[in-house]
Parts: C-alpha cells; sequence; structure tokens
C-alpha cells in the first residue's frame, strides 16, 4: 500500500482507508489450517485431488489457491508458496467508474487514461470495470493485453455502495479496487476485506466540498493521501 507522498503522482491522485485491509497475503487463510504429516490418513488423497483439478483449471485461482494451502498445512512452504504466488497474480482487479452527473467531460478523459495505464503497467489476468451512478450501470471485462474502450454509462446520482455490493454478488475476492471518482458523496461502503484505492482530482477535491456542502466531510471516513507514478 502507498504511503503519504511517496511518490509523484502522474495524473489522478489516490486516497485510501486507514483501516483497509492489506488484502490477500500468500498465506491466505492457510495459516489457520492445523498442520498435518504427509503421511496422515487421506493426506495422499487429497494432494491427488487438488493437483488434478489444478491441471483440469491451470488458469483458476481457486484451482492455485487451494493446491497451495494444502502443502503449506503439511509444512511444504517450498512446493506450496509458488501457487500462492499464482494464485494471487490470476486474482482480478475491479476499477470502478464514478459515472454520476457531477462527473463531467474532463474528468471522464482522465479516467480513461488512468484506465489504460493500469492495464498496460499491471497487465492482470482480468480487469473488470464497474460503470456506477447510484446503481450499476454497466460491466466490462477485459483480459491481459486486450484493448480497453471506455463506454461510461450513467450521468444519475452518486452512491459508492452499489459497486461493492457488484462484487460482494459475483463473489469476487480481487487484488484490489480501484474507485474512480470525485468523491462528491457520503454513501460509503463498509470496509471490505480487500485494499481500495479512491483516484480523485486534487483540484476537483476542494471543489467539491464546496459543491457538495459539509455534509460531505461530515459522511467521509478516514483517509490518507497517496501519490502513484
Amino acid at each position: 500500500m502507498c504511503n503519504r507522498g511517496s511518490r509523484k503522482a502522474r495524473r489522478l491522485n489516490t486516497f485510501a482507508y486507514d483501516s483497509v485491509s492489506e488484502g490477500p497475503s500468500l498465506t491466505g487463510s492457510a495459516a489457520n489450517i492445523p498442520a498435518r504429516k504427509p503421511g496422515s490418513p487421506g493426506v495422499a488423497e487429497e494432494e491427488h485431488e487438488l493437483q488434478k483439478a489444478l491441471r483440469d483449471h491451470p488458469d483458476s485461482f481457486e484451482a492455485n489457491h487451494q493446491l497451495g494451502e494444502f502443502y503449506l498445512s503439511v509444512d511444504d512452504l517450498k512446493i506450496g508458496i509458488p501457487y500462492l504466488e499464482n494464485a494471487q497474480r490470476l486474482m482480478p482487479e475491479v476499477i470502478a467508474v464514478d459515472t454520476s452527473g457531477s462527473i463531467g467531460k474532463r474528468e471522464l478523459e482522465q479516467f480513461a487514461a488512468e484506465i489504460s495505464a493500469i492495464s498496460e503497467e499491471t497487465q492482470p489476468e482480468a480487469i473488470h470495470v464497474v460503470y456506477c451512478d447510484a446503481a450499476v450501470q454497466s460491466i466490462q471485462q477485459f483480459g491481459p493485453a486486450e484493448p480497453v474502450p471506455f463506454e461510461p454509462k450513467g450521468g444519475g446520482g452518486t452512491d459508492f455502495r452499489p459497486a461493492f455490493e457488484w462484487v460482494a454478488e459475483n463473489d469476487f475476492a480481487p487484488i484490489c479496487l480501484i474507485y474512480l471518482t470525485d468523491l462528491c458523496c457520503d454513501s460509503f461502503p463498509e470496509t471490505p476485506e480487500y485494499p481500495v484505492l479512491w483516484v480523485t482530482d486534487s483540484r476537483e477535491w476542494r471543489h467539491s466540498v464546496k459543491r457538495c456542502g459539509s455534509a460531505l466531510n461530515e459522511g467521509l471516513p478516514a483517509f490518507f493521501e497517496c501519490e502513484i507514478r
């Protein structure tokens, strides 16, 4: 996670929950699994089934993650960690785009540039772009190296919660959620278990506070600023 003033901003400044989870670790939930001996009853059969699942679905997050956790549970970190690293690589990124009426053409152009840069620089296995005003209006999905056409839909009010609800309803475990917005809203979600970055134009942020009134400040969760290149 970025720290305050760590690097100079490329286009937009980024804000994040102070209390946000650091996201999934390499060991996932394996730390809570009691260690088992390789010769224990059922261990060989379980290993065989998990290896078969991975052979059948080599690009599956679940298959890589479960096999990695299995090896950690039998204290074989050398074999398990690469599977967990691969599972982390396969986790999707979610980019939520604020398409409410307060977002103008210039902001949308900045958002489009940010999405393209994220896709080029991180090369995730999948990017899900969620266009949202007071409700989720449309979804786009892209694979690595695919062009990202920017097709915003919306124009209504603002509510940040529906994008997070969409993630939960689709049972995603994203490596992070990036929200491109002017922050002109006081309807924030509960802190999720994955990292969240709030990306905004700091100059417009000052105008947003004035435009939306004091309720914005009162409803704002704890943020800290970090800058991205």
